[in-house]
Parts: C-alpha cells; sequence; structure tokens
C-alpha cells in the first residue's frame, strides 16, 4: 500500500513536469502504470470468470510491456524485468509483450517522443541524415543581399545600367520596396542585341513574376523543396509585408551543406 501511495502522486507528477517543459523521469512511472495495467486486466479476466488468474505473472508482464514501449528499449525490459522479478520462468511471454508493445510504439512515432522535438529541431541526428544536416542551415545566413535593384517605373538607362554593374541573372523589380517581379537576363539578350527592338524595351514588359518566393522564416527542408519543385537555381526571398530581402541560390545552400557534411564526417 505504501508503495501505491508514493507512487500514484510520482506518476502524474512526472507527466505534468516533462509535458510542461520541465525535466523528468519515465522509468519508475513506467513501471508502475505497467504493473497496475496488469493487475487490472487481472482483475477483469478473474471477473469473467477465469480461474486460477496468475496476478503476479500480469503485473510483471505488464510492467515490461509499458517500460518496453515507453523507452524503446525491449531488450532493456525483458532482462530488466526478468532479473528484478526472478521471472525467467516468463521469458517467452516477457519477450512477446515487449516486442508487440516496441512495434506498436515504433508504428505511431518512429523516434522516441522524449527524443522528437530535438529531432525535429535538427539537434540530435537521426536515420534522416540529409534532413539533420539540412536543419542545422541557417537560413538568414544563405540570402545574399542585393543593392542593384529596379523600380516598375525605371527608364531602358537605368536597366543597361544594372546589367553593365550587376553580377547576377536575375533582377529584382520593386514597387515601395515591394518585390514586384524580376527580370531575367536570359529574356533580354534576344531584344538588347537587336537595334529594332531595344528602344522598345520597358520594364513591365520585360518583367516576369517569380515561380516562387522564399519567405525569410522557412526552414531549409521547405526551400530546398521549392528548388525542386520548380527546377530552378536562384529565387527570391520576402518578409511577412512581401518586402525583398535578397536571393537564395541553390549553390550556396549545397556549399553549406558540404560543409556540414565534411564538419560531421570528421
Amino acid at each position: 500500500m505504501d508503495h501505491h501511495h508514493i507512487s500514484k502522486p510520482d506518476l502524474f507528477a512526472t507527466s505534468i513536469t516533462i509535458y510542461s517543459g520541465g525535466n523528468g523521469g519515465n522509468f519508475a512511472p513506467s513501471l508502475f502504470a505497467g504493473g497496475t495495467f496488469g493487475y487490472l486486466f487481472a482483475i477483469i479476466c478473474t471477473q469473467i470468470g477465469f480461474k486460477d488468474v496468475p496476478v503476479i505473472n500480469l503485473i510483471i508482464v505488464g510492467m515490461a510491456g509499458t517500460m518496453s514501449g515507453v523507452l524503446y528499449a525491449p531488450l532493456t525490459a525483458i532482462f530488466l524485468i526478468a532479473e528484478s522479478s526472478s521471472g525467467y520462468d516468463l521469458f517467452i511471454p516477457l519477450m512477446i509483450v515487449c516486442v508487440i508493445s516496441f512495434l506498436i510504439a515504433k508504428w505511431f512515432s518512429p523516434i522516441s517522443p522524449d527524443l522528437k522535438n530535438l529531432a525535429d529541431e535538427g539537434k540530435i541526428f537521426t536515420r534522416e541524415h540529409d534532413k539533420n544536416l539540412l536543419h542545422l542551415i541557417n537560413v538568414e545566413s544563405l540570402i545574399e543581399p542585393v543593392s542593384l535593384t529596379l523600380n516598375i517605373n525605371s527608364s531602358y538607362d537605368d536597366l543597361l545600367e544594372v546589367i553593365k554593374t550587376g553580377k547576377r541573372n536575375i533582377i529584382p523589380v520593386l514597387d515601395e520596396g515591394l518585390l514586384a517581379g524580376v527580370i531575367y537576363l536570359d529574356d533580354l539578350r534576344p531584344i538588347l542585341f537587336n537595334p529594332e527592338l531595344s528602344h522598345q524595351i520597358e520594364v513591365l514588359n520585360v518583367m516576369k513574376i517569380p515561380v516562387e518566393f522564399i519567405n525569410k522564416d522557412e526552414d531549409t527542408i521547405s526551400i530546398v523543396n521549392k528548388f525542386d519543385e520548380t527546377s530552378t537555381w536562384v529565387l527570391p526571398v520576402v518578409d511577412v509585408d512581401h518586402h525583398f530581402l535578397g536571393f537564395i541560390s541553390k549553390s550556396t545552400i549545397l556549399n553549406r551543406y558540404r560543409e556540414l557534411l565534411k564538419e560531421y564526417s570528421d
């Protein structure tokens, strides 16, 4: 009875502590919860009419099964419970229950709930090695600011000046700081070198709406997916209010990824 009075508060206290963001163990609560469930199952079997229900054995197996599912450690649960309870005669039932419990837990969450948040944030490594490395890349460090921009009312001479001094193959067109569109030099070359057409160039006529935007708050995984979906190498970056911040290129992400891969492979 004393054990029960001590364990019940521990069980609830641990749950509240962990889910409120604190640090608490789940080893002892899993044992108590498993033992309680095994005892409850034994009582139900007795009430139904089964004779000679092995209550103690069901409690032991319940403890092992719960520990296996909670800790994602079936072998630990099998040997620990068998050793601590001298229940090696229950080795086969322990194996069956622990494996089933572990597989059910893995079905709902491939990663232990204790580690899932850390894995999602890229702070620990899982089997998805590429995604973990990409999560480590700071998106803001990938943004390449652009000083040479055009306005939707810019003249042909302004366009020529940006082409002469600019280094990129893409020119942003702004409207009071907001990204209105982009101009691709590949689209301009046939016109620029045709004297009959060059004087007809206007920013609004050659401007295009980007196939996709990158929000500065996006994670690297989402950005890489956008590059793959659009088959582009450079995409503009905007904030929540659609103000233009710069460009992110796929080559920059790949170079940063190679650096991290080399760092974590050494």
